[in-house]
């Protein structure tokens, strides 16, 4: 598995693109769609992004984990509470997908953690 480091990069980028996407402008229904249909994947690296990254003060995978989750839980809401101060519309939907992605990022996260483990990581 790559250094912690790399997985923090990864991290913080995809977190303030997150963020940036999240706040633009909306632009049309086609735009909604195709927006929509990337929570779910951004959520899910984020999460395991996260998740691998963790620092080294934290004392368990299960630490680690719940702590990434939170912190992509708590950054999807803020995103669809914030949206409509900048001219966009919050969405059920969209929350959704933000779950369920984080909810995938930790079965990625869980099966890399095996995966490394099994390899002699």
């Amino acid at each position: 598995m790559p250094s912690r480091a790399r997985f923090g990069l990864l991290w913080a980028v995809l977190g303030l693109m997150t963020v940036v996407l999240s706040l633009l402008p909306g632009g049309g229904d086609w735009l909604g769609r195709w927006t929509s249909a990337g929570h779910l994947p951004a959520y899910a690296v984020l999460t395991a992004a996260g998740a691998w990254a963790r620092p080294g003060l934290l004392a368990s995978r299960g630490a680690s984990l719940a702590l990434a989750a939170a912190g992509a839980l708590l950054l999807g809401v803020s995103m669809e509470l914030l949206q409509p101060l900048f001219g966009r519309q919050a969405s059920w939907l969209d929350l959704g997908l933000n779950m369920l992605g984080v909810g995938l990022g930790l079965v990625l996260a869980e099966l890399g953690w095996q995966r490394y483990a099994r390899v002699g990581g």
